[in-house]
């Protein structure tokens, strides 16, 4: 999955894609701290979490839902 997401005022926004571009749902909210992020969304009628925590400027590790390893890296957009 890979998650968009946009710091727009004081807040987060932002939505989840398949790895074709294609939208599966939006992020319903989100917790930042200073070295973690909790991610808020519904995922086939289920209200689903995921906890990232930095791992450095460029990857994080987490789980999802508490029972599943997450990882994740950065993607920068080519201009």
């Amino acid at each position: 999955m890979i998650f968009e997401l946009e710091k727009k005022d004081a807040t987060i926004i932002g939505v989840i894609k398949d790895t074709t571009g294609g939208g599966i749902s939006k992020i319903t909210s989100v917790e930042l701290k200073e070295t973690d992020i909790t991610i808020y969304f519904t995922a086939h009628g289920y209200d689903v979490n995921l906890l990232l925590a930095k791992k450095d400027d460029d990857y994080v590790t987490g789980s999802l839902m508490g029972m599943f390893n997450a990882e994740g890296e950065r993607k920068k957009e080519s201009k």
